[in-house]
């Protein structure tokens, strides 16, 4: 009997490291930055790896959802230290 044989194809690695989104501020930047080391920036939703703020402080409607869903929220101090 013959089979129908398929090619195995190598996983093709992610080509981000998650995405992120901004409240409070649209700093290009930063955008620029994360995107350079992999990341994507886009508009909020509950799928998002990480919420970024202007600072621990602030509050928002994307920051209660973000708490609720439990997206990590970031201040944009944290994450230029983090892509250094």
């Amino acid at each position: 009997r013959d089979y129908i044989k398929f090619k195995k194809y190598q996983p093709i690695p992610l080509v981000t490291k998650g995405y992120a989104a901004m409240t409070g501020t649209r700093d290009a930047e930063l955008t620029e930055k994360l995107e350079k080391a992999g990341w994507g920036v886009v508009d909020f939703n509950t799928h998002v790896n990480m919420l970024i703020a202007p600072n621990s402080s602030f509050t928002s409607r994307k920051t209660e959802l973000a708490r609720k869903h439990n997206i990590p929220i970031r201040t944009i101090e944290e994450v230029y230290d983090m892509i250094r």
